[in-house]
């Protein structure tokens, strides 16, 4: 097989997705690229980021603006419609995945020589992972921050650039990755561990330098652009008031039970199966990091740390997700593979995970439905549903005033304010109890079967008369309902 024709197998696998994911999906799963929409329309109106999302406004919740600024040139440029923005930077989101595949194809080749089917394999097998595409195509700060993630790492541990040539790529990516993910500082840690390991102690303290180069960057930018961090101070006085052991044991049955699973499947339905499956990769990693370390692989010790203090950081985060971790997908590759000695055995380990792949992304496209697919895929369904579960009735409840003033909690405010151009009231009022549900009129009838499943009797409802903003899109077939109930 041709190295060309290779190429553009996974190159339309990644288009098809992208296709699927615009088509049916993209405008119905972004709360947080309608959180940084609203910021840069702060940033342009005000010259501060705040969240637009709800009334009164919010402070911001991250430093990781980085696609904000992104939209902010959009609108500089004339795209004020904010649904037009998010599929320009869709596009643009598309490209960079493919420019990631394509610096992880050069890490397969180049600096672990893997043969062509099986570096074929390897990107394959990423291409038809569907929690990859879900996130990485989204226009938010996901796929930024893994492309330059991968390309330090590559130019780290690439033998024939030499150092002062290195150095020159180091700053470029320092000053720009932290703006995308935080996260970006374990690249640079990883990479001072290795060199202190191997007594490099020069280019370790570049790279600890480095690191204090990209944080001074988001901080010089942040102190002209934002006035209130009073939202971040507040995420962080939760987090270390709820670091227990129990919440690090049950933090852990999370990563085996369902970050994991969705992060190598995309769904976690099947986890009972395979949770035990997942507990031991996680101590196979460790032998083989152990191994590494015996062998003086700089290569292998480099993926293994990384590995671990991301791993590490998923477990301790308040807010535990199988994105964060798409960064190091393709190295637990790696380092599964370098745990099986034969090539062939490991040619069939790759092929039996992109079969199952292949088959389960078939299953979403040709078979799903509302009450039997799996969670976390592409989204094929038109089903914007607002609640969320009944162990949180706040949350479950999603209030609307007789004036159709929207009353939500946050994080769902963010939808409502791109799908009804308007800013909710932030969960303060007396809760009418009315569910307000956008979508199909099939697909209400299967939302109204899970209300009963959660013992939640419906006393009256009614198509409503609020429209969509027509700008956005959407389905012509869909409607909006309202729902009288009572918990």
């Amino acid at each position: 097989m041709k190295d060309k024709g290779l190429i553009l197998i996974v190159g339309v696998c990644c288009f098809i997705a992208y296709f699927l994911l615009v088509k049916h999906a993209m405008l119905f799963m972004l709360s947080d690229a309608y959180y940084y929409s609203s910021l840069a329309e702060s940033l342009n109106q005000t010259d501060h980021l705040y969240s637009l999302t709800t009334i009164p406004r919010q402070p911001i919740v991250t430093t990781q603006n980085g696609i904000v600024l992104l939209q902010y040139v959009c609108i500089q440029l004339g795209v004020d419609n904010a649904a037009e923005r998010l599929y320009y930077l869709s596009v643009l989101c598309f490209l960079v995945s493919l420019f990631s595949l394509f610096t992880i194809k050069k890490l397969l080749t180049d600096i672990f020589y893997y043969g062509k089917v099986k570096t074929f394999l390897v990107l394959l097998a990423i291409a038809l992972n569907t929690k990859w595409h879900t996130s990485l195509l989204q226009p938010i700060n996901d796929v930024f921050f893994v492309f330059l993630a991968v390309f330090y790492i590559y130019i780290f541990l690439i033998d024939r650039i030499v150092f002062s040539k290195k150095v020159i790529y180091f700053i470029f990516i320092s000053l720009l990755i932290t703006h995308f993910r935080m996260q970006a500082l374990l690249v640079f840690f990883t990479a001072a561990i290795v060199c202190f390991y191997f007594k490099n102690y020069k280019e370790g303290i570049t790279h600890i330098t480095l690191s204090v180069v990209s944080i001074l960057s988001v901080w010089v930018l942040n102190y002209f652009i934002v006035d209130d961090y009073s939202g971040i101070g507040s995420i962080t006085e939760y987090f270390f008031n709820n670091l227990t052991i129990d919440y690090l044991i049950d933090s852990f049955n999370t990563l085996t039970n369902s970050t994991l699973p969705i992060l190598f499947f995309g769904t976690k339905k099947l986890s009972q199966y395979y949770s035990t499956l997942f507990a031991f990769m996680i101590f196979i990693l460790f032998v083989a990091g152990y191994k590494s370390t015996v062998n003086h692989d700089k290569r292998m010790i480099f993926i293994f740390i990384f590995i671990l203090l991301n791993v590490l950081l998923v477990v301790i985060f308040p807010s535990q997700t199988a994105r964060y971790l798409l960064v190091v997908l393709p190295f637990i590759i790696i380092l599964l593979l370098d745990f099986i000695p034969s090539i062939p055995f490991q040619k069939w380990f790759l092929g039996a995970y992109v079969t199952i792949l292949f088959f389960l992304l078939s299953y979403r496209v040709f078979f799903s439905t509302p009450d039997t697919s799996l969670d976390e895929g592409v989204g094929l369904h038109f089903d914007i549903d607002y609640s969320l579960n009944k162990e949180n009735s706040n949350k479950f409840k999603h209030k609307y005033s007789f004036e159709y003033d929207l009353v939500t909690e946050t994080y769902k405010g963010r939808v409502t304010y791109f799908l009804f151009d308007k800013s909710s009231v932030d969960d303060q009022k007396t809760s009418n109890d009315r569910i307000i549900y956008a979508g199909t009129p099939v697909f209400f009838e299967y939302f109204k079967k899970k209300l009963l499943k959660e013992q939640v009797t419906i006393l009256s409802e009614k198509e409503s008369n609020l429209k969509f903003n027509l700008s956005h899109h959407l389905r012509n077939d869909a409607k909006i309902f309202e729902l009288k109930v009572r918990y």
